[in-house]
């Protein structure tokens, strides 16, 4: 008799731990766009800005927090007009840069499905930064790119 009620006891807990503790949230992705204007790039998971961006790339990232997640923020450079860029910092790298949005999470190191490396650029002639699958960020002898360093990983 003890024995049975110990093991209702025990099951009755259970079950309520069951209840308390959320299902694990399902991995909820967003495209993160790369536009272009002709002068300037933006890279984000919201809307394009206005004038005549245009969707020149897009990659797979998270929109939730995830284990082995790290959070890309969108920010505007404080010495250049229209010189968005996408950054790990949420104070965004320096105090003449503004915070612009959470853009979503990148996997700090390759992980099931999420393999593909992205990278930060810059383009100097057009003080324009971009992100590019590409490790050269897509550099030229023309264009003279800089790759700034990999973000993290997106679906690929």
């Amino acid at each position: 008799m003890i024995v049975r009620r110990a093991a209702a006891l025990l099951a009755g807990c259970a079950a309520s731990l069951a209840l308390a503790v959320p299902a694990a949230q399902a991995a909820t992705t967003v495209d993160l766009v790369r536009y272009y204007n002709g002068a300037k790039h933006w890279s984000t998971t919201g809307e394009a800005p206005g004038g005549k961006y245009r969707p020149e790339g897009r990659v797979t990232i998270l929109a939730n927090r995830a284990p082995g997640t790290i959070p890309l923020y969108g920010c505007m450079a404080g010495h250049a007009k229209l010189d968005q860029f996408l950054s790990l910092r949420r104070d965004c790298e320096g105090d003449n840069n503004s915070y612009l949005r959470l853009e979503g999470y990148l996997y700090a190191k390759p992980t099931a499905g999420f393999t593909r490396p992205i990278y930060r650029c810059h383009w100097a002639a057009a003080d324009s930064h971009f992100y590019s699958i590409k490790a050269d960020c897509e550099n030229t002898p023309t264009t003279k790119v800089t790759a700034e360093g990999r973000l993290g990983y997106v679906r690929g």
